[in-house]
């Protein structure tokens, strides 16, 4: 009698991810008997409610699976972009383009197989939010300044026109 072990995920995927930027992340398992593994995307789970997201004690299962607004989300499109959210069945590499600001479920199930025989299935639900993001822009505007003969002022006036950030540290050589 063989013990066996579940797969154990290596990495916890990104909680905040960017609109109309593209998703890629390697959700990968470790399976300590060196098991195969299969990755799937799969129906999250229900596991707690609006009044109560955060139970002290989680209901018994069975759990229900959530119940999509199809279309245009389904398993086939968790986050409704194209391309449609998908994972590499060797690997666990997610790929996708969120085009839809949101907060979206995803389930990722991994298969442990071992003589090609199934020996469990591992299940992982977490939450993308998808939210605009900004890209930190270094501008600075001056004039045009070639050379200085000896005695002139060497003072040259610029203008920060840098977004997104409130503290800036710039250095001239």
């Amino acid at each position: 009698d063989e013990c066996n072990s579940s797969p154990e995920f290596d990495d916890f995927p990104p909680v905040f991810i960017c609109i109309d930027r593209p998703i890629e992340f390697l959700h990968a398992a470790t399976d300590a008997q060196g098991d195969s593994l299969v990755y799937r995307l799969c129906n999250p789970l229900i596991g707690a409610t609006f009044d109560t997201p955060n139970p002290s004690v989680p209901a018994p299962p069975p759990y229900d699976s959530v119940s999509w607004i199809d279309p245009p989300y389904n398993i086939s499109n968790l986050l409704g972009g194209d391309p449609a959210l998908a994972i590499d069945p060797q690997t666990g590499f997610i790929t996708g383009l969120p085009q839809v600001q949101g907060q979206f479920v995803v389930g990722i199930c991994v298969e442990e197989y071992r003589d090609g025989q199934l020996l469990s299935v591992t299940r992982r639900d977490f939450q993308y939010n998808v939210g605009l993001c900004g890209e930190i822009v270094s501008d600075i505007v001056a004039p045009a300044a070639d050379c200085f003969e000896d005695g002139e002022d060497l003072t040259i006036q610029f203008y920060n026109e840098s977004t997104l950030s409130d503290d800036f540290i710039w250095f001239f050589d």
